[in-house]
């Protein structure tokens, strides 16, 4: 199990030269298979669809608000939006920490998220290398509502966690 992490980050509700990286709701009408997310953040296969939430500033941060499946937006009035799962790509997971460990060529000290964003400040031209690797993509919706887990739960700060239920059963009661 893991605790939950809800990330706040940095947005713009237009592309300018801060705010590059699109945050996008899930298409309703895609045909075939959605694309993974070096077609969709590399090749551009999203963009000019009206999918479009918002702009982050820092693909990083972006990435592990997807991993964390929700997250809130602050843009720059100030407004904060809750920004919750709705749906993936049906890509496999696949951990860029873990990929990140396995490169003799990164020089990686450590694999939380300021590790990595510590790896990719200086050493920029992998960040697509890195990011890539993991071709699944999760999508958002506003949310006006708290953040909930995958039973519908309110998530509750320093009390709930994260488990995979092919080994702890969703609703278990734990103690830790």
């Amino acid at each position: 199990f893991t605790a939950y992490y809800t990330p706040i980050i940095k947005v713009n509700e237009h592309a300018n030269q801060d705010y590059l990286y699109p945050i996008y709701r899930r298409p309703k009408k895609w045909v075939g298979r959605l694309p993974s997310r070096a077609e969709i953040d590399g090749a551009g296969k999203l963009k000019n669809r009206a999918l479009e939430l918002a702009y982050a500033a820092n693909p990083v941060d972006l990435y592990y608000m997807q991993l964390q499946g929700s997250g809130y937006v602050e843009f720059p009035s100030g407004k904060k939006q809750l920004l919750a799962y709705d749906g993936s790509n049906h890509h496999p997971y696949r951990s860029i920490e873990t990929f990140a460990l396995n490169r003799p060529d990164f020089e990686i000290s450590s694999v939380t998220i300021d590790g990595i964003k510590s790896f990719l400040d200086r050493f920029p031209h992998f960040q697509d290398t890195l990011l890539f690797h993991n071709p699944s993509y999760i999508f958002f919706k506003p949310k006006q509502s708290l953040p909930s887990g995958a039973v519908g739960a309110t998530l509750q700060q320093q009390i709930s966690i994260a488990v995979d239920k092919k080994h702890i059963p969703l609703g278990s009661c734990l103690l830790a």
